[in-house]
């Protein structure tokens, strides 16, 4: 049975006792103490038939059959069989009762131990799934971890790839570079040296050159007036 199973189970017995015990009540005193009086004999039959009818099964039938005879009697009329068998019929009821109490206990008591094992259970269940909802989020972060990594590395990887052509661009450059700074600096070089030469201009141009500037006053006036104007 299941839990509400058990619990329907055990409330059934408790209400199987509780309505054994009220008959039980109802019907033995009267016919223990003989309070029937004689012209209610049917009623007392009655009442007989209904408290045999609640005797269990186990009960001896020897006892069953001789105490509808007994309680037929007041008790100062009951020989010594008959006062037994009350005396006997009354215990056997009794312990019925007691049964019927140890088995609502037992059945309280495996109830009890079910909804425990239940509760464990279910704190087991949750665990677990803790435990297992804890382990894909850890996964989870590991892998987006992974795919961060493996993003880097592929981009770190491309970067690499591209150093040589990068390298060999940048030599290409400075040897550039250099040529032209070597060209820079045999230019200036070659314009020291020139800056440092003297300036020579052979006798016999200076001479021919001022015969005709002596021979031509004008075009000295044309000059001096040049070179003023500068």
């Amino acid at each position: 049975l299941g839990k509400e199973g058990a619990e329907a189970a055990t409330e059934r017995q408790v209400k199987e006792k509780e309505d054994f015990d009220a008959k039980v009540q109802e019907l033995f005193p009267p016919l223990k103490e003989g309070a029937w009086a004689k012209k209610d004999w049917r009623l007392r039959q009655k009442a007989i038939s209904q408290l045999i009818g609640l005797f269990p099964s186990s009960a001896p039938e020897s006892l069953t059959a001789a105490l509808p005879l007994a309680l037929k009697d007041t008790p100062d009329a009951r020989g010594p069989f008959s006062t037994k068998s009350v005396e006997m019929g009354e215990q056997i009821l009794k312990e019925h009762s007691s049964m019927l109490e140890e088995a609502i206990s037992a059945a309280k008591t495996l109830v009890t131990e079910r909804q425990e094992a239940a509760a464990k259970a279910e704190a087991v269940a949750a665990e677990a799934a803790a435990a297992r909802d804890a382990a894909q989020e850890e996964c989870i972060v590991k892998e987006n971890e992974w795919l961060e990594a493996q993003e880097a590395f592929t981009s770190v990887s491309a970067l690499v790839a591209g150093f040589p052509e990068e390298a060999r661009r940048f030599a290409a450059e400075v040897e550039e570079a250099k040529s032209s700074l070597q060209i820079l600096v045999i230019a200036v070089e070659n314009y020291k040296v020139l800056e440092n030469l003297p300036v020579v201009v052979p006798e016999p141009l200076v001479e021919d050159t001022m015969a005709a500037v002596a021979s031509e006053p004008a075009a000295v006036e044309a000059c001096q007036v040049e070179v003023a104007v500068q």
